[in-house]
């Protein structure tokens, strides 16, 4: 498992990109192999930018297109919540929490979990 940073030098080795799930199908067809492998979390393109939205790694905004984030976190509320205070990463999480599906969450970057690359 590898931090955000580390995931992301990883997937860069190989002219990739850390994946960005900006349509429901990509999201979909992560979150079944998420959930196909039990694997319990990884690392996607969603960092913190400017003015602190979030952004894919193409650039693109999270928040203006489509999304999923979790209904709810370690403070029992919706995501992003930034409990932790310094969650600039976004990361998938499988069934996590309680009454939380395959979701996304706002996580600190220096957090271990694997990761998905993908071609750019």
């Amino acid at each position: 498992m590898y931090t955000w940073g580390e995931a992301y030098q990883r997937c860069n080795s190989r002219r990739m990109r850390l994946v960005s799930l900006d349509n429901p199908d990509k999201d979909y067809y992560i979150s079944s192999e998420i959930d196909k492998y039990r694997i319990e979390f990884i690392w996607t393109s969603g960092r913190r930018g400017r003015g602190g939205q979030f952004v894919w790694g193409h650039g693109g905004p999270v928040q203006g297109g489509y999304t999923n984030w979790g209904r709810t976190g370690g403070a029992g509320t919706p995501q992003p919540d930034n409990r932790e205070g310094g969650e600039e990463c976004l990361a998938v999480l499988n069934r996590f929490y309680p009454g939380d599906g395959i979701t996304w969450h706002d996580i600190a970057c220096h957090h271990k979990k694997h990761f998905v690359c993908e071609h750019y």
